[in-house]
């Protein structure tokens, strides 16, 4: 997987097979199970995908820490835009 990460940052391209995943309907757990509307979509990727999807996500965040602003809360672990009661 290694030879595989360093060629998606050297070209900037992923594999092809990672365009697509594996749609699964969840059942909302109300209405009848016949009904399609009472599903709702739950996307699986490829395993890799979701692997390098974490690495450039930690990347991202080590990158933009000192350059962001404490104000700015979305998708940051450890902040929040809501008080907890």
């Amino acid at each position: 997987m290694h030879v595989v990460f360093q060629s998606i940052s050297s070209s900037a391209m992923v594999p092809e097979q990672w365009h697509t995943a594996l749609l699964m309907p969840i059942y909302k757990g109300k209405g009848q199970l016949a009904d399609p509307f009472n599903y709702r979509p739950l996307s699986i990727p490829d395993v890799a995908c979701r692997v390098w999807g974490s690495i450039l996500n930690q990347r991202l965040l080590d990158a933009t820490k000192d350059i962001l602003p404490d104000t700015m809360f979305g998708f940051r672990p450890g902040r929040r835009t809501a008080r907890r009661s």
